[in-house]
């Protein structure tokens, strides 16, 4: 059915469209491919209240602090904040408090997308919060043989945040060295440094 949505003329211009196919990529889960229509659809339509609630449950799973909050003050902007999203806001580095759904969510969206730092990098912090570091340094390994140098930068934050957790911290400084300029802008890597 996904397939269909992108074929149907208005996809790209109509926000209901993208909004049901980011529920559909959602379900496979294409959690990437989610996020793009998600951010189409809001960007078409900014009050969409639906929109930016997928979106704001998508971004927590994926441990992203900053966006969710930028999505639930924007539901507060357009009066539609519940005591649910004021709690998600409130949250910090815990934003999706249920980790177990993370990883149900998390572990089938990387077999689908393998290639995603992203996906890896929340995983492992999703392993790390739920104490299974074997999980974690198992995921970070392998990730770092199977990718490329520029896509692995928050593979290399994961591994310099369990080498933290191990009081490796020398392993820890190599790693966060590793994840270069594209860190700056993320705030876990601040908090490793």
């Amino acid at each position: 059915s996904l397939c269909v949505l992108r074929e149907l003329p208005d996809f790209d211009t109509d926000p209901r469209l993208l909004t049901t196919a980011a529920q559909h990529a959602l379900k496979i889960p294409r959690l990437m491919d989610a996020r793009d229509f998600l951010n189409r659809a809001i960007d078409l339509m900014p009050s969409s209240e639906e929109a930016i609630r997928l979106l704001s449950n998508l971004e927590a799973n994926l441990m992203n602090v900053r966006r969710v909050r930028q999505l639930i003050a924007r539901l507060d902007g357009l009066e539609r904040c519940s005591a649910q999203d004021v709690f998600l806001f409130c949250a910090g580095s815990r934003v999706s408090y249920d980790l177990f759904e993370n990883v149900d969510r998390l572990v089938p969206a990387l077999e689908n997308d393998p290639q995603q730092g992203e996906l890896i990098y929340a995983l492992a912090t999703n392993y790390l919060a739920m104490d299974r570091r074997t999980d974690a340094r198992r995921l970070i390994d392998k990730a770092l043989g199977d990718l490329p140098q520029h896509k692995a930068w928050m593979v290399q934050l994961a591994a310099a945040e369990l080498a933290i957790l191990d009081d490796r911290i020398e392993a820890a400084a190599k790693s966060l060295r590793a994840v270069g300029e594209q860190g700056r802008e993320f705030q876990p890597y601040w908090l490793a440094m």
